[in-house]
């Protein structure tokens, strides 16, 4: 238990430290433990199983934002298990009306937390896969946590992080609208990297392939 307390001590201290951030404290505030949010902030249901999943090409998706929009691809081909799961959530509607809850300029933009605070999830963990992609300009990976790899929380690079390689999988990368992401993360934001207004995700939909 002493350890687990010491731990937590030092993720707080990553968390609400301030001035530049090392590369260490940058994973270390990715890695936060997730816990229960307060009464006041409902968590989104874990969507149904009834939705599409499984697909035999690279879904294109939309994520619809006021700043503009953002077109990625998901690799099926890559990281099927993360892929599937992401569409599992897309195709619910559950990132619908969800935040960017961190977003660091040269860095990432992170979002897909229902408690819009970086500690929620969709109630499950994923399994551990790598693709074997790396983290480049654009690339897209899930987040995860001391208890797992997240449900529903990823991140978009919004810069080259070759130091995240060994430490997150990459499922999809933005095709276009990256000045969009980049808009995104400089919003003014708090000392925990949140944006001081909320950036909604409004829509995320699979843009149908066209004959």
């Amino acid at each position: 238990m002493s350890r687990f307390v010491a731990l937590l001590a030092i993720l707080s201290l990553f968390m609400f430290s301030c001035g530049e951030k090392t590369e260490e404290g940058e994973v270390a505030e990715m890695k936060v433990v997730e816990k229960k949010a307060p009464a006041s902030q409902q968590e989104k249901a874990p969507p149904s199983q009834a939705v599409k999943t499984d697909y035999d090409y690279n879904p294109t998706v939309l994520i619809e934002t006021d700043f503009g929009d953002i077109e990625i691809e998901v690799f099926f081909n890559k990281s099927p298990e993360h892929a599937k799961n992401f569409m599992k959530l897309v195709n619910s509607g559950f990132y619908e009306g969800l935040i960017f809850h961190r977003v660091i300029p040269g860095f990432i933009i992170q979002g897909g937390d229902p408690y819009g605070v970086g500690t929620g999830g969709p109630g499950y963990y994923l399994p551990v896969e790598r693709s074997g992609l790396h983290h480049e300009t654009g690339s897209i990976a899930m987040a995860q946590s001391v208890q797992g790899i997240s449900g529903s929380q990823f991140f978009i690079c919004l810069a080259p992080q070759p130091h995240l390689d060994k430490q997150f999988n990459v499922f999809a990368k933005v095709t276009s609208g990256m000045e969009v992401a980049n808009k995104i993360a400089s919003v003014p934001r708090d000392k925990r990297d949140k944006p001081s207004e909320d950036v909604v995700m409004k829509k995320l939909y699979e843009k149908k392939p066209t004959a």
